[in-house]
């Protein structure tokens, strides 16, 4: 998921009207909340790779999409994210309930 997020994520947010300075600011935060709730780890393609919740990631890249005053056109693509956004109106980061907003 990192490495798909660091080579993904800023071709997404270049291409939706992001400055590239705010873009590097939004993928560190993004990392560091990934690594910081890693929940388990898996096998793929003979690596082992770190997993968050994606309920809770959404929540979050939500939540600092909305911080950022990001346009609705992220924010929409960011809500058809083929799960939930947290869990029951919350999602955690570092073991804390924070209410999704």
């Amino acid at each position: 998921m990192t490495s798909k997020l660091k080579t993904l994520a800023p071709e997404f947010l270049l291409d939706n009207g992001i400055d590239y300075l705010l873009a590097k600011k939004l993928i560190e935060r993004i990392s560091a909340f990934y690594f910081r709730n890693i929940i388990t780890f898996k096998e793929e393609k003979g690596k082992k790779v770190a997993v968050c919740c994606p309920r809770c990631l959404k929540a979050y890249l939500l939540k600092i999409a909305k911080e950022n005053n990001l346009n609705k056109k992220i924010i929409n693509k960011i809500k058809k994210i083929g799960c939930e956004t947290g869990h029951y109106g919350y999602f955690m980061d570092s073991g804390d309930l924070v209410r999704c907003g």
